[in-house]
């Protein structure tokens, strides 16, 4: 290096921190790539998923009311308008929970996921139950379907915790009973 000119070494030196410009540079775009992909996931896919389970779950608590007030309702003009309401939301959420299920990418998002599903499927199997035992005006076979539940002073919640599966110290509705899942 000391037999080089100066001219030279200027340059060596100038050339040498300009490929460090261009590397840095590089660099810097390509992070900054993958933060627009990551944004763009985040406002393309889990901010519209977060939107889908707030639709998916408002639609289910509909129904769970609606077949409560079906399996109460003695007029059949009444139910049956229930039971359209039922099926096309029903239809719905199993569109949504389709179209959810497809965008999920992380694994234990996905595992979360599949125990909301187990649990939904009991519920509608339940439901099921209800609103053939309603058809059949078979009401031991429904309130058979609903058993196992502690008394609650409202017919929504214990509805919902035999319907929904869902277990819990104690109702959400009126704090009276204990869990019975």
């Amino acid at each position: 290096m000391k037999n080089l000119k100066i001219g030279v070494r200027l340059g060596l030196g100038f050339a040498s921190v300009l490929m460090l410009l261009v590397i840095l540079t590089s660099v810097a775009i390509v992070k900054m790539e993958i933060a627009g992909g990551a944004t763009s996931h985040l406002v393309n896919v889990s901010y519209k998923n977060v939107s889908m389970v707030a639709e998916w779950s408002k639609i289910i608590e509909l129904n769970v009311l609606r077949s409560a007030a079906m399996w109460k309702s003695t007029d059949a003009a009444e139910s049956k308008l229930l039971l359209d309401e039922i099926n096309t939301d029903a239809a719905r959420s199993l569109a949504l929970q389709q179209e959810i299920e497809g965008s999920l990418r992380n694994p234990l998002v996905i595992a979360e996921f599949n125990k909301v599903k187990q649990q939904r499927s009991r519920y509608v199997e339940a439901r099921s139950q209800m609103l053939k035992a309603k058809a059949d005006n078979d009401s031991t076979a429904g309130n058979a379907s609903r058993s196992g539940s502690t008394p609650c002073r409202t017919t929504t919640c214990r509805f919902t915790r035999n319907w929904g599966g869902r277990a819990h110290a104690t109702c959400r509705c009126c704090h009276c009973c204990t869990a019975s899942a």
